[in-house]
């Protein structure tokens, strides 16, 4: 696979192995395997090799179920996209190497020796999945995939431990998001769940260093009232500074 990346300057998309021999697919002739990851070449005729070789026996293996990914142009096509065609006309699902599967995970823990692994990942269905799945820590990074409003609507295994703006919240303190009084604050924000409705209200002085304290506060309030599956809060403001905040977020107050 090393060799095949520096011949070609990109990570490998379709590829084959023929005995000890993995070489890019451009023929559905004596394949065992068929490996699908991220490439931007990929096009009908690589697909449709897979195609024909997964049929004739070949095993269909991927390295994520990524659906998208994000790029300046907005949300793109990712590797998942791929592999759901080739499952798709197959009728047969791949073995899924990479995220959400932990086995990634456990190989890193072992080749670094961490005690305390923190994943961290733009994405709820497999980066912070595959880190519940693992048994490690997960912080959500708001960079990529994932919105404030997935965020709020996630499912148990889908709820991160940290969260942060960008990758750089690795190197910061996190607030403590704790009860009081039938309500979740945290540093100058509570959040209180009735039903499916959210409320936000700015408590006291702010020290909201990253933005994010009142998303957080929202995030543990309604996972707390919905402990066991995923919902679609409706949030409404308390107060003007709260408005401003649910804007920013991408959140309309209902």
């Amino acid at each position: 696979l090393e060799q095949i990346r520096a011949e070609t300057e990109e990570t490998v998309s379709l590829a084959v192995l023929e005995g000890t021999t993995v070489r890019f697919l451009d023929c559905a002739e004596s394949q065992r395997s068929v490996r699908v990851g991220n490439r931007t070449g990929v096009g009908w005729a690589q697909l449709a090799e897979a195609v024909v070789a997964v049929r004739g026996g070949a095993r269909h293996v991927a390295t994520n179920t990524d659906a998208t990914i994000p790029s300046p142009r907005g949300v793109l096509p990712g590797n998942g996209a791929l592999v759901g065609v080739v499952s798709t006309v197959t009728g047969q699902q791949p073995l899924v190497t990479g995220k959400p599967d932990p086995a990634m995970h456990a190989e890193c823990v072992r080749r670094t020796g961490a005690r305390r692994p923190l994943v961290v990942g733009d994405r709820l269905d497999t980066d912070i999945e595959g880190a519940r799945r693992a048994g490690a820590a997960s912080l959500l990074v708001l960079t990529g995939v994932a919105t404030p409003a997935d965020l709020l609507a996630a499912r148990p295994d889908h709820r991160p431990d940290l969260l942060a703006p960008d990758a750089a919240g690795v190197l910061v303190p996190h607030p403590e998001v704790t009860a009081v009084e039938g309500a979740w604050r945290c540093a100058g924000w509570q959040a209180e769940a009735t039903g499916e409705r959210l409320t936000l209200r700015s408590v006291g002085a702010h020290r909201d260093g990253d933005g994010l304290d009142g998303l957080r506060a929202l995030a543990v309030a309604h996972w707390a009232r919905h402990p066991e599956q995923g919902a679609a809060p409706t949030v409404t403001a308390g107060d003007d500074d709260a408005a401003a905040a649910l804007s920013g977020w991408g959140l309309d107050a209902g």
